[in-house]
């Protein structure tokens, strides 16, 4: 629609516009009316009608305009962007794409669309911010008086806005003659434009939106653009093999990531689970993954490294994880019969007679991608039949440095999560080898290099000796909204609010270096990120530059503002720390740690994830399943409680089950703690109890002091003293060993009295002799002895003398 004279159509509200321009009487101020640029991202989308219009009819929609249903939200809602990109030369007309949403159940049939122009360009960040986003007191003074152009803006044009049904959206195209705008050929720079809905002389919803007007020869911005190629975060550890053939596939998303990054001038933030996943299989790896790795290796980009799984960095280091979390082993995700049993040759530059399959790959290997002859295009997913990467000598099978291997441009890079990086993180980071971050202009605070009206450091600073790379608040926060629009109306309003950070940084004494970050989530709308870049790369206004040379000349000093991550994620994340640690302790019972902690390690990483940051929500429901999956391990193996035990007397063994619910052997050592001293443990026992079993394990103990009960507490520890579960107690009944004893005692006493009665019969032996020896003493002593009677030897006993 082409935009009327100003002089043909004077309704009252335009006549006080007039009247106001020739010093008449005050305007009159309105009530506060929200604007609805939020409302507008959300509706469907819609296209954009490219015909002239013709004035307001009473029917419904009027030809030439595009309708689409929307949601009922009670809000009329308009949009007003820039129809064919967001650059306007001397002399050439501005064309204008306005979309009106009617959310409301009542028809829109008379409606006026006014467009309005800043009175000059906006030179600072502060004066794009302050147009794009007006405070509540500006907004409110949109009104009839002015046709919703604020103060510091003038009405340009006025034209017959469509008539929308309830429900519904209508596009038309608007064209404002180069005269109305009454531009000088030498202005320059971001222009502000503004677009009012009237309705009965009240404005009833207005939009902002800016142009950049050029004349002749202008600067142009140093411009980098970053993006992240990862992988979804729901896929745990590494990413299965059918996953990625979906992925790699035609259309699929890390085919989509690539293709956008290799179409345009982009440094890749890769994420290093994807190289491990599709290198781990080996020969069975899908053949389109296989040529996705080829891809990347002949690709023109920069490349530097994520952590794995893209593993948030600011939460590691608020929470003084040292060193940060790294890969430990996949030696459990390799399967030895896809590997080659022998040792590849050195990598050679192929021949004239060398198939494709001689070929050097990623990381200086052979063979294609990972040693694997490149897919024909219908076979794209099927499993390729060539030794993989160089590998363990003899043994064919890749470590886990060849795994994680690749020629990076960029090493030393870090993007923690935005806006969680603070100055008390940095000396984490450059123990753990980073010496560059990559920052949002959100989180710099009083710095040195800022003009007085700037708010943005250029993109290459320092904080101490770290280089920051700082991505433009203003130039992201469009670029975000053009990647999530969701209607092409919705993407060309970012866009020219793109194109106007970069002609305020364009703008400054100096050029201004700006780097573009490209969030980790891919957007729903895969069309718009190549239209992005594109956009981008064809500014006038910005020069692409590499992303090395940016990070090669950081301009002053800054420092970092105080950003963190949230309480609760970092408690969630310190609890998932723990819980490896347990993990680790459990790992110890088995013959190789490694198929346990490497494993876990990768799940932990992979829930760390800087793209779970979007979705609160399924990240909590992911660490939930987790924790129900880590928890069932460490109680896989436990002791079964059993009824009173009773020990009766001297030596016993004391039985013990334990069961052993895990998937691998476990060793360890059964430890018996009795309550009190009537049960004494000789020593503990170690047992080694097979996968999906239980055994019953006897320790050695005695009892000899007395009888009564005790409680036994049972604990399983690894070799290491890890314990395994929780404690469990028994009561135990002991029986002394008084039976023995007594048997003992009474065989004393008898053995006592017998040897008392020998030694009293020896005495009274040995007296009657000798009160013999004493009789016969005093008859020998008589004078009167008789002849016939002779005393022998024998008859006078032992100690008798013959007499003389």
């Amino acid at each position: 629609m082409v935009a009327e004279s100003l002089h043909t159509r004077r309704p009252a509200f335009f006549e006080g516009f007039r009247a106001r321009m020739h010093g008449g009487a005050p305007r009159r101020r309105s009530p506060k009316r929200p604007l609805a640029l939020l409302a507008a991202a959300l509706l469907a989308p819609a296209l954009l009608g490219q015909a002239a219009v013709s004035a307001a009819s009473a029917a419904p929609v009027q030809p030439g305009t595009v309708t689409q249903a929307v949601p009922q939200s009670d809000v009329v809602d308009i949009v007003v962007a820039p129809a064919h990109g967001a650059v306007l030369r001397p002399g050439e007309d501005l064309q204008l794409s306005v979309t009106v949403s009617n959310g409301t159940r009542e028809a829109l049939s008379t409606t006026r669309i006014a467009i309005g122009l800043s009175d000059d360009t906006l030179s600072e960040p502060a004066e794009l911010a302050s147009w794009l986003q007006p405070g509540a007191e500006e907004a409110a003074d949109s009104d009839s008086l002015n046709s919703g152009v604020p103060d510091d803006g003038h009405l340009v044009a006025l034209v017959d806005g469509p008539s929308v049904a309830g429900g519904a959206s209508a596009s038309i195209l608007v064209t404002v003659p180069a005269a109305s705008l009454e531009l000088e050929g030498t202005d320059w720079g971001a222009q502000g434009i503004v677009g009012s809905l009237l309705a009965d002389d009240v404005v009833i919803a207005a939009s902002r939106s800016t142009t950049v007007l050029l004349a002749g020869d202008v600067p142009r911005s140093p411009l980098s653009v970053a993006t992240p190629i990862t992988a979804p975060v729901d896929s745990l550890g590494l990413i299965p093999s059918d996953l990625l053939a979906a992925y790699t596939a035609p259309g699929g998303l890390l085919t989509r990531s690539l293709d956008v990054a290799v179409d345009h001038t982009a440094a890749i933030a890769l994420d290093p689970k994807i190289l491990v996943s599709i290198r781990v299989l080996g020969s069975s790896a899908p053949r389109s993954a296989v040529d996705w790795l080829t891809r990347l290796d002949a690709a023109p980009n920069e490349v530097f490294a994520l952590p794995y799984a893209d593993a948030d960095l600011a939460a590691q280091a608020q929470l003084a994880v040292e060193p940060f979390l790294a890969p430990l082993s996949f030696d459990y995700a390799i399967d030895a019969n896809n590997f080659s049993t022998e040792t590849p040759g050195p990598t050679e530059t192929p021949g004239p007679t060398e198939s494709p399959s001689d070929q050097a790959t990623p990381g200086g290997t052979e063979g294609g991608a990972e040693g694997v002859v490149p897919a024909d295009p219908d076979t794209s997913t099927q499993p390729s039949t060539l030794p993989p990467i160089d590998a363990v000598p003899g043994t064919g099978v890749p470590t886990m440095e060849q795994l994680l291997a690749w020629p990076y441009a960029m090493d030393g890079i870090a993007w923690p999560a935005p806006g969680a990086a603070n100055a008390a993180m940095l000396p984490a980071f450059t123990a753990n080898g980073f010496d560059t971050l990559i920052v949002g202009g959100s989180n710099i605070s009083n710095t040195d290099v800022l003009s007085e009206d700037s708010v943005q450091p250029p993109a290459s600073t320092r904080a101490g000796d770290t280089t920051l790379l700082v991505a433009d608040t203003a130039l992201n926060t469009a670029l975000q909204e053009a990647l999530t629009a969701d209607r092409e109306i919705d993407w060309q309003a970012a866009m020219a609010r793109a194109a106007a950070a970069v002609a305020v940084a364009a703008g400054e004494a100096s050029p201004r270096p700006l780097l573009a970050a490209l969030p980790r989530d891919w957007p729903s709308n895969p069309g718009y990120v190549n239209a992005t870049l594109l956009a981008l790369e064809q500014m006038p206004i910005a020069a692409i530059t590499p992303l090395s040379t940016l990070r090669a000349t950081p301009a002053g000093e800054v420092a970092l503002s105080e950003g963190a991550s949230s309480p609760e994620r970092l408690e969630t994340i310190s609890s998932l720390l723990e819980r490896e640690t347990a993990l680790t302790g459990f790992s110890t019972a088995v013959a190789d740690p490694a198929t346990i902690t490497g494993p876990e390690r990768a799940t932990l990483m992979s829930l760390l994830g800087v793209g779970w940051i979007a979705d609160d929500s399924a990240w909590r429901d992911a660490v939930s399943e987790d924790r129900l999956r880590t928890s069932q391990i460490l109680e896989s193996v436990s002791v079964v409680q059993s009824p009173s035990v009773l020990v009766v007397g001297g030596s016993a063994q004391f039985p013990v089950t334990v069961q052993n619910a895990f998937t691998e052997p476990v060793t360890l050592r059964v430890n018996l703690l009795p309550s009190n001293g009537r049960l004494v443990v000789d020593e503990s026992a170690e047992v080694t109890i097979n996968a999906g079993s239980s055994s019953t394990v006897l320790v050695p103990v005695s009892a000899h002091v007395g009888n009564g009960p005790v409680n036994v507490t049972v604990t399983l520890t690894t070799a290491a003293g890890v314990q395994l579960g929780t404690s469990v107690t028994i009561p135990v009944n002991v029986q002394a060993d008084w039976e023995g004893l007594g048997a003992a005692l009474l065989g004393g006493a008898i053995l006592l009295f017998f040897g008392f009665g020998v030694f009293r019969n020896i005495r009274r032996r040995r007296r009657e002799r000798a009160e013999g020896e004493r009789s016969a003493a005093e008859q020998g002593s008589d004078d009167t002895v008789k002849p016939e009677q002779e005393v022998t030897a024998t008859d006078a006993g032992e100690g008798e003398q013959p007499r003389g």
